[in-house]
């Protein structure tokens, strides 16, 4: 799971924020994303958890989200 432990955060990235849960062995929250860097990256196959609770790399203040219109025709 990402936790920003020190250092400059530099960049940013856009990912897919698709859920969350609690990590079973560290008990830490953790938000469930998907990467844009395909399947091939990370350990968890384009997938990847972060921190919850404590805005690690923006996540939390940087969501965006909407509801599509569907054309009824």
């Amino acid at each position: 799971m990402y936790q920003h432990v020190h250092g400059k955060k530099i960049g940013g990235h856009a990912v897919k924020l698709l859920g969350w849960g609690t990590d079973s062995s560290s008990k830490l929250p953790y938000w469930l994303c998907a990467n844009s860097w395909n399947t091939d990256w990370g350990k968890l196959k384009g997938f990847f958890k972060i921190k919850r609770g404590s805005n690690e790399c923006n996540i939390e203040n940087g969501v965006t989200a909407g509801i599509p219109k569907f054309d009824k025709t």
